[in-house]
């Protein structure tokens, strides 16, 4: 047993009150209770005399436990002492005049103060009882346990409930206090978990014969199996009784209920043996209960599965004043009939008690349509207070019953919508207008709510608990004006997790608005800043629980992950040359050497060389750019160059010297999502003569962003110029005329320039003028330029005429997306291809526009492109494909999603292509594909370094994978996923029907792990395979991605094997395997010592043990996947927070 909410709590035992030096003369004053009586010298003197002794009292008094034996034994004791003194030191019997005091509080302000020797002092002094002992020489011990019982209660009013616990453990008169005292018992509960309930052990035994009654108790995991008086001594006083997943019988139920007669709330959760066993006489109409409950109020049955429609009508006959019933997650397991039975006698007992039912709860009911809202909405007199339901299914055009059914409940004060997709805007407008009464409104996964459901929320003036979370489609706009609105409100619980939306703006108007917030869950918010942190912290002095997990714009949150120490350097590395060392390091990537610079100092050292310093990034994830904050503070004194920069969710208003430091070096900046205005780029850019890139990602998705809030002068733009810049990115943003004139004008230079999705919010006519001015600044620049990506942009005839006439215009990459048909006379695309005879790299994603002829021709005229991507581009054929293969110089394909290419089109290109060059194949989501095309693959593509099939879920067998396995020993990049024809046999080449090389009594089979440059291997889905294959086929020493995820038959057997062979590996999803359990997660933490991204999605066996595992074993763990995995606690980050490089988890 143990109490919810318990703390340890220690009392005060004793304080030093020092004396200070009497003065020379004293006045009378009146008495009182802290002041000394008059009396003789001789008496001061004899008081003095007792200080030695009386030190010895108060250990002794301080164990008694009443006021008057308290006092008796401290005056014997120091009665003794006095007359000892006394006769063995007469000298002290001198007469002298003493000085009185006013108040041990004004005397001594001080506690800490120690007097000097001379001033050393003791002056007699009458004290309250509570007070009591205090000695002369200044040693005071507080006894609290005399203080009067009404004032204790007073204080105890004051604390919340862990508190009162503990404070009630400093001493008896506290404990009854805090534990007999009635209104503090309506507020305990006693919660016995995983225990025996047997009147001969403990904890029942000390409960079966009580001195004091228990109201409220809870049971876990608890077993009733044998007899106990328990109940018998204690129902009487049993008010609310929960069993939650515990073992319980027909006849100990029905023994327990017999002595509850005063029972008002009782809870029944998952307790499936109840029910399981218990079958009924249907042919009678004996009750199910020999007993009646007529105090029951509240009854649940929550995720109760086996009971039935008699369990249920008779269980409720036994409770005829029933004002709240909970039936929620149950009838999972029924067949559809009897579901639908079922919610008809939820219906029945509604309809029966609807003139007292004040509670309902159907959340997570199957089959809770329409037909059910309608008689919901049907029963004269129901007015529910609390509803919970999740509504998943459309809301219909006519006469819709869940619309009827608010419409009529006006009373409503808590409304529970949790998971309820169907529920939509029109729905949640009828509720804020007919539930005026609101005070707990909880919406958290509503997907089809936006700005319009949420305008009126504001109107709720009694609302307390508000819960939007995981609302995607309600913007900023909708939080601060429908949500928030301008009037302060009295809301204590605010839930905005997962809402990626809000601003500081809105944050601001939050905290100003909400003043009286106690609880704010801004969980997963990647837009929560530093500034919005600093509005809590001043206005939002009430807050008890504040969640920002996963707030990853937060700049302290983001400093532990640079605070890792390196590790022990060994000194007999530290021998080899530098020289040595880096010559080394160039055959390494950049994870493999980034590890291996822990090494020593000498390898580190090599590690930074320029060269391998020009391919790390410095990325820096929503922070400040501040000199006096992290990181930037600790970036500036480091003796380092960053030539590659990118920031992300960074806020740029700031003067910074990091600039001036490191700006010559910089060669190359991105800003993805950052707050930044035009005056602050320029005198960024002022500070990078070397600067050769720069690149500006959605940066117009904040409020202030970099070209919502660009602002021109009336007399003309600014003429600066930054004439080293080449490359140029505005890719997705929104931006105009002006502000695009004005930032390609800066950089006269450009030879590079992207502008890949923009205008998404632009209509066609403004999208068209400004596709005009890209055509314009291209056909100025054509001499220049040598790439121009436009991709995700639809361009038009029009727009590329423009450029195939533009006859200076010799591109290297080009990047576009056509979808119009292609007229029959002078298509524009096809002189601007028959023009661009220097392409080597040509990106048509998504154009459907592209015909075969269309292929053709850039075949014919552009002969050396070497990489060619037409993913998604469905008007291409078998034709346009063998045409494709005909490139000479083609070393990557991507043919992803052309669904109206067949098998042909590569078995027939194949034959024309240069095979010896082509090193990257995509082939993904194309169920046209067979075995035939894979083997014709592995026999004419020896080279290939990346193959990507996946999605091809018939291509795949263990006769075809023969082939790969045997002849692109160079792979790198294996997609296979969703491969289900694939088994151990192929993976391992172990038992394979038939042999896929045998000459004469020659037979040879080849295993995956023949593949020994294998860097990224994705075999999801592939649910065939099983442990035998991890054992056997998978050894690679290289690998560092892995994706095992949806393997069902995966179990600790491969684990441990895959562990220990692949010892490399960075990266590993093994998400939906029902086998992984804690021991699983115990060998990957111990042995896989780079692993920095791990994924368990929905892996039902993990308990919180694994968590212990990854926080000793896992030091470079950066994301976690742990979603559906509902057997782990929720604090599952405040768990983790120990690994120092972690930066996110993801959970359920």
């Amino acid at each position: 047993m143990h109490h919810r909410d318990a703390m340890d709590f220690v009392c005060p035992v004793s304080v030093f009150l020092p004396a200070r030096k009497p003065p020379a003369k004293v006045l009378s004053r009146s008495k009182s209770l802290d002041q000394p009586p008059p009396m003789a010298s001789v008496e001061e003197g004899g008081a003095i005399g007792e200080s030695s002794d009386q030190t010895k009292q108060p250990e002794s008094s301080r164990k008694s436990s009443s006021a008057s034996s308290s006092k008796a034994g401290s005056s014997s004791s120091s009665g003794s002492g006095s007359s000892s003194r006394k006769k063995t030191d007469p000298k002290k019997d001198v007469v002298q005049e003493k000085r009185k005091r006013n108040s041990i509080f004004t005397l001594f302000p001080s506690v800490q103060w120690k007097p000097t020797v001379e001033e050393n002092i003791s002056v007699p002094v009458q004290y309250c009882d509570w007070m009591e002992p205090f000695s002369c020489e200044g040693k005071f011990t507080a006894r609290y346990d005399l203080l009067p019982m009404e004032l204790i209660l007073k204080i105890f009013k004051q604390l919340n409930y862990s508190d009162r616990l503990a404070a009630s453990e400093a001493c008896r008169r506290w404990f009854e206090a805090a534990h007999y005292y009635e209104p503090f018992q309506r507020q305990m509960y006693f919660n016995f978990d995983r225990i025996e309930f047997n009147d001969e052990e403990g904890p029942i035994k000390y409960f079966s014969q009580p001195m004091r009654t228990y109201p409220y108790l809870s049971f876990t995991f608890v077993e009733f199996t044998k007899h106990s008086d328990f109940w018998l001594n204690n129902g009487m006083y049993i008010r609310e009784l929960t069993l939650r997943c515990c073992l319980i019988r027909k006849k100990k139920f029905i023994t327990i209920m017999k002595n509850l007669p005063v029972l008002e709330r009782l809870e029944l959760m998952q307790c499936d043996e109840l029910f399981k066993h218990w079958t009924l006489d249907y042919s009678t109409d004996e009750p199910m209960f020999p007993f009646t409950l007529p105090h029951l109020k509240h009854l649940s049955l929550a995720a109760c599965d086996y009971y039935n429609e008699y369990h249920f009508e008779r269980f409720i006959e036994a409770a005829p004043a029933l004002e709240s019933i909970d039936v929620s997650n149950c009838f999972i397991n029924l067949y559809l009939s009897r579901r639908m039975t079922m919610i008809s006698r939820v219906m029945r007992l509604v309809s029966k008690n609807r003139n007292i039912m004040k509670a309902l709860n159907i959340s997570d009911i199957p089959c809770f349509d329409d037909v059910a809202w309608h008689l919901l909405a049907e029963m004269s007199g129901l007015y529910l207070t609390h509803f919970t339901v999740t509504y998943t299914d459309r809301i219909p055009l006519k006469d819709p019953g869940i619309l009827k059914f608010f419409s009529v409940q006006t009373r409503l004060t808590h409304l529970d919508l949790t998971s309820s997709i169907g529920v939509n805007d029109i729905c949640l407008q009828l509720i804020v207008e007919s539930c005026p009464l609101l005070e707990v409104l909880k919406l958290r996964r509503c997907w089809l709510l936006s700005d319009e459901g949420v305008q009126d929320l504001h109107t709720l003036k009694h609302l307390r608990v508000l819960d939007v979370s995981s609302c995607e489609r309600i913007s900023d706009y909708g939080m601060r004006v429908g949500i928030i609105g301008k009037r302060p409100r009295q809301v204590d619980e605010a839930y905005f997790s997962l809402l990626c939306t809000l601003s500081d703006y809105t944050m601001y108007y939050l905290v100003l608005m909400f003043k009286n917030l106690q609880v704010l869950d801004l969980d997963s918010n990647a837009t929560i800043t530093d500034t919005s942190l600093q509005y809590l912290c001043c206005y939002s002095q009430d807050l008890r629980n504040l969640n920002l997990q996963s707030c990853a714009k937060r700049s302290q949150s983001r400093m532990r992950y640079h605070r890792k120490p390196l590790p022990i350097f060994r000194p007999q590395f530290e021998l080899l040359p530098v020289e040595l060392v880096v010559q080394i390091f160039k055959y390494l990537s950049t994870s493999d050497r980034r590890s291996a610079s822990y090494v020593c100092s000498r390898w580190y050292e090599a590690s930074k060389y320029c060269r391998f310093a020009e391919q790390m990034v410095l990325h820096l994830i929503g922070v400040d750019f501040d000199d006096f904050k992290p990181p930037v503070m600790n970036l500036i004194l480091a003796d380092r160059k960053y030539p590659l920069i990118k920031l992300s969710r960074v806020k740029l208003n700031v003067y910074s010297k990091f600039w001036e430091n490191y700006g010559p070096f910089v060669r190359e900046i991105t800003f993805e999502k950052c707050m930044i205005w035009r005056e602050r780029v320029i005198s960024l850019f002022k500070h990078m003569p070397n600067l050769r890139v720069a690149r500006f990602v959605e940066c117009d998705l904040l409020r202030d962003d970099l070209f919502r809030t660009w602002k021109f002068f009336d007399n003309g733009l600014y003429t600066i110029d930054f004439p080293g810049v080449e490359t140029l990115s505005l890719a997705k943003n929104n931006f105009s005329q002006l502000q695009f004139e004005s930032m390609v004008e800066m950089m006269p230079n450009l030879t590079r320039i992207d502008f890949s999705n923009c205008f998404r919010q632009v209509e066609t006519g403004r999208k068209m003028f400004l596709l005009s001015c890209i055509q314009k600044f291209i056909v100025r620049r054509q001499h220049v330029l040598r790439a121009i990506n436009i991709s995700g942009i639809p361009v038009d005839d029009i727009f590329l005429r423009g450029l195939a006439d533009a006859e200076g215009l010799l591109l290297d990459e080009l990047s576009l997306t056509y979808l119009e048909k292609m007229p029959t006379r002078l298509p524009a695309i096809v002189d601007l291809f028959r023009r661009q005879t220097n392409l080597r790299f040509l990106d048509v994603t998504g154009s459907n526009g592209i015909t075969d002829y269309c292929v053709e021709q850039i075949v014919r005229h552009i002969a050396g492109l070497q990489v060619v991507v037409m993913t998604g581009c469905w008007g291409i054929s078998d034709y346009g494909i063998r045409q494709v293969f005909r490139l000479q110089q083609l070393e990557s394909l991507n043919l992803s999603n052309c669904i109206r290419m067949s098998k042909h089109g590569i078995i027939d290109g194949a034959a024309f292509s240069n095979r010896a060059i082509v090193k990257e194949l995509h082939l993904e989501l194309l169920d046209t594909l067979d075995e035939e095309c894979v083997v014709k693959i592995g026999a004419n593509f020896p080279n290939l370094t990346v193959l990507n099939i996946g999605g091809s879920s018939t291509c795949m067998t263990d006769w075809s994978a023969q082939y790969i396995f045997c002849n692109l020993v160079n792979l790198e990049h294996l997609n296979i996923e969703r491969s289900t024809k694939l088994t151990d046999a192929g993976f391992t080449g172990i038992d394979l029907p038939e042999k896929t090389f045998s000459i004469w009594d020659v037979e040879e089979t080849f295993a995956i792990d023949r593949l020994k440059k294998l860097r990224v291997l994705k075999v999801s889905g592939c649910y065939r395979m099983t442990d035998f294959a991890l054992r056997y086929g998978f050894r690679f020493n290289e690998l560092k991605e892995l994706s095992l995820s949806r393997c069902h038959q995966i179990s600790e057997v491969g684990v441990e094997r895959l562990v220990s062979t692949c010892p490399t590996l960075e990266y590993l999803d093994l998400s939906e395997c029902p086998n992984i359990n804690d021991n699983c997660v115990k060998m990957i933490a111990i042995q896989l010592k780079r692993i920095s991204t791990l994924k368990l999605a929905n892996c039902p066996l993990l308990t919180e043990i694994c968590l212990h595992y990854l926080v000793t074993f896992c030091k470079n763990l950066k994301y976690l996947y742990v979603r559906g995995c509902f057997k782990l606690p929720p604090d599952i980050a405040e768990r983790l927070s120990k690994i120092p490089t972690l930066r996110q988890v993801y959970k359920s």
